[in-house]
């Protein structure tokens, strides 16, 4: 019996000491947006993409923001503050490029002349006549709902950032835009990208495998209850089962 008491409580210290240093490694596991951590470096088809995406670029390092005026976009106010807003972003260093209806040019070439003149698609002054402006643009297949919705009350904003930014830079690039959306009075907007994906995706995942976590502890707390009505009977079970998704996650980093 004596012996049986010893390995008990040599097996019990044991647990604990282990589950212990296997909870010092959970400190470090994080949520991984990047989706290429999933396939071997080594593998004929991430090789494939890895040359494909040096030669060509990434393709989802951008951002679409809609600017939305209920009136219409052809409003100098209105045009003012997304022109501020775009001035303002492309001096980001996380920035390399925003394309905007504000700040495209049209290419016109000169009857009997060679020369090709650089026009603004769309000048934003108080002056402007913005009417002529809009028949320009509408009649553009490239620009009518692409750059602008068909009933003028959107505009687009592109934003094409560095490549392969940190979750740490996408965070910070979105809270710039938020401030700079504010700032610059621009109220009715949506935006879409892989910088503002990632944050929402790990945000919702956080809160979503906190919150099953612990409603599954309150089930289990509740049939253990109504089964063995002993706290002993609860307190057993569940640090088992805490010693064991510690184990588990542990072992995962």
């Amino acid at each position: 019996m004596e012996n049986y008491k010893k390995i008990s409580k040599v097996t019990i210290l044991i647990v604990s000491i282990l589950t212990l240093f296997l909870l010092f490694f959970i400190k470090d596991l994080k949520f991984d947006y990047d989706f290429e951590s999933f396939f071997a470096e080594n593998d004929e088809g991430t090789q494939f993409f890895n040359e494909h995406r040096n030669r060509f670029e990434s393709d989802n390092d951008f951002i679409f923001i809609s600017a939305e005026n209920e009136s219409s976009v052809f409003e100098f106010e209105f045009l003012t503050h997304v022109t501020e807003f775009v001035n303002t972003l492309e001096k980001d260093s996380l920035v390399k490029s925003i394309t905007c209806l504000t700040n495209m040019d049209d290419y016109v070439k000169a009857p009997f002349s060679p020369a090709i003149f650089k026009t603004p698609y769309l000048s934003v002054c108080d002056t402007c006549d913005f009417k002529n402006d809009s028949i320009k643009i509408f009649s553009r297949p490239e620009l009518s709902g692409m750059f602008i919705n068909k009933e003028a009350t959107g505009l687009l904003i592109y934003i094409k950032h560095k490549e392969k930014i940190s979750k740490k830079s996408c965070d910070i690039l979105k809270g710039k835009i938020d401030t700079l959306l504010v700032k610059h009075n621009i109220t009715k907007s949506h935006y879409a990208g892989r910088a503002i994906g990632q944050s929402y995706y790990i945000e919702t995942m956080q809160f979503e495998t906190v919150f099953f976590i612990g409603l599954s502890f309150v089930l289990i707390i509740v049939f253990l209850w109504f089964s063995f009505k002993s706290l002993w009977g609860i307190w057993i079970p569940l640090a088992i089962i805490t010693a064991a998704m510690i184990w588990i996650t542990g072992f995962m980093d």
